[in-house]
């Protein structure tokens, strides 16, 4: 039996990461500032949590003993909160990441899947869709962070430590905060249910690959005890622009989402799409599209918000 360690499992990525490896019969061990509640718990049940913070080593040894693989999903400042935020804010992921890598020895047969970001490393690539070989050009001291990520991971693969680098697209579901500065599906989902106005920065023709949650979960798991390369594009290879979701969201439910358009911020890149080429050689995946997915997002926030099971819902 496989038995996985998720750092950051009750956020979006890292607890439905946490639920899959449950569905396949994995042993999971989450660790986290705090324990689930609400529906969290409930995707979560049969996990051991372990409460605390990475940054402590008493916790993170006991969230890793006898483990086959490790998932950082650990949260960072987003690509606009992290202009402003502290360098000690920034370094924790960096810090965890360093001390974990350290504690595996070469020709190790403990592997890890570190979460990096597609929509922010590339900047504003010169030709689209991006490859993985494309140079990167980080425009947030998020993306800087996650590129120092990837460098330790690299190192520690150069020892002989199985490590793989997910760079991932714009992720939305169900359970994602809109409170965050980030996570654009959500905030406009939550625009529906409140009558609010939604701030959009620049002319709202700014171009995502949006992927959902639950794709993305299929990949981590999905490439566990696989070889082939080590940095891999996860998204869709279909970019949308923000008028897009607007149209999309206002299909979905049926409601008008009014906006308000702001000035364009510094540190958003303006079009990234991503090319998955690479990912779709090594495993069968097919995402969902993005209307799709919203589709199901939103009825699965409607099924919460009345106390029923959404439909489909296992």
């Amino acid at each position: 039996m496989r038995r996985v360690a998720v750092l950051g499992g009750t956020g979006l990525l890292g607890a439905q990461i946490a639920r899959r490896c449950i569905e396949v019969g994995d042993a999971v061990t989450i660790l986290a500032r705090r324990p689930p509640d609400g529906a969290t718990s409930s995707m979560l049940a049969g996990a051991q949590v372990v409460v605390g913070d990475a940054a402590d080593p008493e916790a993170l040894g006991i969230a890793l003993t006898d483990v086959t693989h490790i998932v950082d999903a650990l949260g960072a400042p987003s690509p606009f909160a992290s202009a402003s935020a502290s360098e000690a804010e920034r370094s924790i992921e960096l810090r965890v990441l360093d001390e974990v890598l350290a504690g595996l020895e070469p020709e190790t047969e403990v592997g890890l899947t570190f979460l990096s970001s597609g929509g922010a490393v590339y900047g504003d690539a010169p030709s689209l869709p991006v490859d993985e070989d494309a140079p990167c050009a980080p425009r947030s001291p998020y993306a800087v962070a996650k590129l120092a990520g990837e460098e330790l991971v690299r190192a520690a693969a150069a020892r002989g430590i199985p490590t793989r680098v997910l760079r991932v697209g714009n992720v939305y579901g169900a359970r994602q905060r809109h409170d965050r500065g980030q996570g654009l599906v959500a905030t406009m989902l939550n625009a529906v249910t409140t009558g609010a106005t939604l701030g959009i920065y620049g002319t709202g023709e700014a171009v995502r690959d949006y992927v959902d949650v639950r794709d993305v979960a299929d990949v981590v798991v999905g490439l566990q005890g696989r070889g082939g390369s080590s940095v891999l594009n996860v998204g869709t290879g279909v970019g949308h622009t923000i008028s897009d979701v607007h149209k999309i969201v206002e299909t979905v439910t049926g409601a008008t989402v009014r906006l308000r358009y702001e000035p364009e911020r510094e540190t958003d890149v303006r079009a990234i799409v991503l090319d998955c080429t690479r990912l779709q050689g090594l495993m069968e995946w097919h995402p969902r599209s993005l209307e799709a997915g919203i589709a199901e997002t939103w009825e699965t926030m409607r099924a919460t918000a009345q106390g029923r099971a959404p439909i489909g819902a296992a």
